[in-house]
């Protein structure tokens, strides 16, 4: 690693923007890179970065910060309400909550979707299979457009399971059903996965089942987070989602709103 000298700026006139990305996925990793990116390339900022998960709520600071802009991954119907209430220009990267007033910047769903599509149908699957969770990855929307996709082809199947209420969630009760829908699933099948995290879930769960992937089960998830798909037997193949784009465009977003 060098050090390098920046020249040239004056930090008193830089816009301050505050950065709520939540950073334990990848996907929240590459929309900083994207914001990064941008601001070198465009615009000076005086960037802070605090990580928080994507449920903790509106730090009372910002009432009274003085900074310019923010970019966050609003989950929580109140920080959404709170950040309103600011009036610090905003662009949220998440896109989960409907009719916030903020604008949005996030990953086409569908056409994840689409590219999931495509991958079956270019290797000959006529089952496919799908399966999501709670994730806050996009997961409803991108099951749903894989189902209205896949066209011609035998009915997709979903993985539904309600927790009983008290249960303890365990890998031991919550794996076996997994391991029971996959096993029933007609062979072979492309099974599209929410998220990378989900599709390690799958694929422990397909060897719990004694399945051969890919040519029982072909697996395949989103974010395409190298470290988590290398660490799937075998490795899981996934989509690059393009969240550093997100990014950029939010950070582009972002300077227009601060600009008037």
């Amino acid at each position: 690693m060098t050090a390098s000298s920046h020249t040239g700026r004056n930090p008193k006139h830089e816009p301050r923007v505050a950065l709520f990305v939540e950073t334990s996925q990848v996907s929240g990793r590459d929309i900083l890179k994207g914001i990064a990116q941008y601001t070198r390339e465009h615009s000076s900022w005086s960037l802070h970065h605090e990580p928080r998960s994507l449920e903790e709520c509106f730090p009372r600071w910002l009432e009274n910060w003085g900074g310019q802009g923010l970019i966050a991954s609003i989950q929580n119907p109140q920080v959404a309400k709170s950040i309103r209430s600011s009036g610090i220009p905003t662009i949220d990267v998440l896109g989960l909550l409907k009719n916030t007033g903020l604008p949005v910047v996030h990953v086409d769903n569908e056409k994840i979707a689409e590219l999931a599509v495509e991958h079956f149908q270019e290797r000959g699957f006529e089952n496919a299979a799908y399966y999501g969770g709670n994730d806050k990855s996009g997961s409803e929307e991108r099951g749903q457009a894989f189902q209205a996709l896949w066209r011609g082809r035998n009915k997709i199947s979903f993985f539904e399971k309600a927790s009983e209420e008290g249960e303890e969630q365990t890998w031991e009760n919550q794996g076996a059903p997994i391991a029971d829908w996959l096993r029933n699933l007609p062979k072979p099948c492309g099974v599209f996965v929410c998220s990378d995290q989900k599709g390690l879930e799958i694929l422990e769960a397909a060897n719990r089942a004694g399945l051969d992937v890919p040519e029982e089960l072909a697996v395949l998830g989103v974010d395409n987070d190298e470290t988590l798909c290398n660490l799937g037997n075998p490795p899981l193949s996934s989509i690059a989602a393009a969240h550093d784009q997100v990014g950029y465009q939010a950070a582009a977003r972002l300077n227009q709103l601060m600009q008037g």
